[in-house]
């Protein structure tokens, strides 16, 4: 039999030939004829075909016996472990996007038809094959880096399988929208931007050519442009959402009440504007400063004195009572002109005549029924005040205090309160209110500085 004592690895074939001698000393190749039978000799396993093929099957040595007549030859047959015959590399032709990752496995087939997981074990390599290029890591997993094909390869035990890694553009990965949560007033804007990151992490600026929504979140409305211009329509949150390439992102954004805006109602915008005196459509205060303005119950703006312009376009000390009804501005006493002295009348008696004089800075308060109230000011040089005025509405009425300037004060008893008790001339005193419905001075200047309080409760002084 041959060949004499062979070795094959398991699960691999090994051809036996029988070959009879005869008498006469010739030979004949009983392969075909033979009968032939494996029998285990030390663990091995074997099949063996009428032919004379045998399979390893196990590892160990096999006894081969060829049987013709009553003749029979045998040999002995050593099985060894299992070779790797090939390796797969799976999958075979993947696709992907630059930048992303793709896992391969290596299964290793042996000659016992066994497969095993390669993977951990395996070499692996990328090759550029059109322009492609690749990175992988010892464990097969692979990322593109450039645009094309790429081999990549497991090889272990001699053996090596491929792949065929195509690498197309990046592809969109998501959509970041920022800023992220603005806060803007009702009736502004707020830009935003749309930034793309790709799957090879490059980014590009996609605010020009996503699709931009506002949806209501928590009762707020807006409006946006293809560009990505919001505008606040109603005050809550909204949701701005930008998409592109089947990607979304979006951001929060939040609608506040509008701040109080001006709005310009009259007057000039010019400097220095000479009064308009009157009661018409065009009828405006002069420009001025340091005078006095209260707001009476009827919601009337009031505006007495000050330094300013008079109807001549002359600047100086006014003395001049104007109300604004929310619409126009109406004269309803003192002069056109700058300078004017008061007329005082009768201490205590209205009169149409009455008018306090030119002066700045006074204090002023509006009582529970309406009526103006004017204290003290300042006319230029050491002329300081501190007559004490009420106005009804249609008439002045000279309530305490001096006609002439730079009067002295009459303080009387400290917390009681008399006719006689007067504060004494000063200017840019500060007063108030009380709940009662009393009025409370407080300091002021008369060339010197001062900190004596006073209260006013509609008839005398304390």
């Amino acid at each position: 039999m041959t060949p004499p004592n062979p070795s094959i690895a398991d699960g691999t074939t090994e051809q036996f030939t029988a070959t009879g001698t005869f008498s006469d000393q010739s030979t004949q190749d009983l392969t075909a004829t033979a009968s032939w039978t494996a029998t285990t000799l030390s663990g091995g396993t074997a099949t063996i075909t009428a032919g004379g093929l045998a399979t390893g099957t196990g590892v160990g040595t096999v006894t081969i016996t060829a049987t013709a007549g009553d003749m029979s030859g045998s040999d002995s047959l050593t099985v060894t472990s299992a070779t790797l015959v090939s390796i797969a590399v799976t999958p075979p032709a993947p696709s992907i996007a630059d930048g992303t990752a793709q896992q391969f496995t290596a299964t290793g087939t042996f000659s016992d038809q066994t497969t095993q997981d390669l993977t951990a074990t395996s070499a692996w390599t990328e090759t550029t094959l059109a322009g492609g290029t690749a990175t992988i890591t010892a464990g097969g997993l692979a990322t593109g880096t450039g645009v094309g094909t790429v081999t990549i390869a497991a090889a272990f035990g001699g053996k090596s399988g491929t792949a065929t890694l195509t690498v197309t553009p990046a592809t969109l990965s998501s959509i970041a929208v920022t800023p992220p949560n603005p806060s803007i007033a009702d009736g502004t804007t707020e830009q935003f931007t749309a930034t793309g990151t790709f799957s090879d992490q490059s980014t590009q600026d996609l605010t020009a050519t996503a699709s931009w929504t506002a949806t209501t979140l928590a009762g707020g409305t807006a409006t946006i442009t293809a560009g990505g211009l919001a505008t606040g329509t109603g005050v809550g949150t909204v949701t701005i959402a930008a998409t592109s390439g089947g990607k979304s992102g979006s951001a929060t954004l939040t609608v506040t009440a509008p701040p109080p805006l001006w709005t310009w109602m009259s007057g000039s915008n010019t400097t220095n504007a000479k009064g308009i005196y009157g009661a018409t459509a065009s009828s405006v205060p002069g420009a001025r400063y340091g005078a006095v303005s209260r707001i009476d119950t009827n919601g009337q703006v009031w505006l007495f004195g000050g330094y300013g312009i008079d109807s001549a376009g002359t600047s100086g000390y006014l003395n001049d009572l104007w109300k604004f009804n929310g619409i126009q501005w109406a004269s309803v006493s003192g002069s056109s002109t700058t300078g004017a002295t008061g007329t005082y009348g009768q201490l205590g008696v209205a009169a149409a005549s009455n008018v306090p004089g030119a002066r700045v800075s006074a204090v002023s308060w509006i009582d529970a029924s309406g009526q103006l109230w004017l204290f003290g000011g300042y006319a230029g040089g050491t002329a300081f005040f501190n007559d004490l005025w009420k106005f009804d509405g249609a008439d002045w009425t000279w309530v305490s205090g001096s006609k002439t300037a730079n009067a002295s004060g009459s303080y009387g008893q400290l917390g009681v309160a008399a006719a006689s008790n007067v504060p004494g001339a000063r200017v840019s005193a500060v007063s108030w209110i009380d709940a009662s419905g009393q009025f409370w001075l407080f300091g002021g200047s008369n060339g010197n500085n001062l900190n004596d309080l006073w209260k006013f409760d509609g008839t005398y002084w304390t």
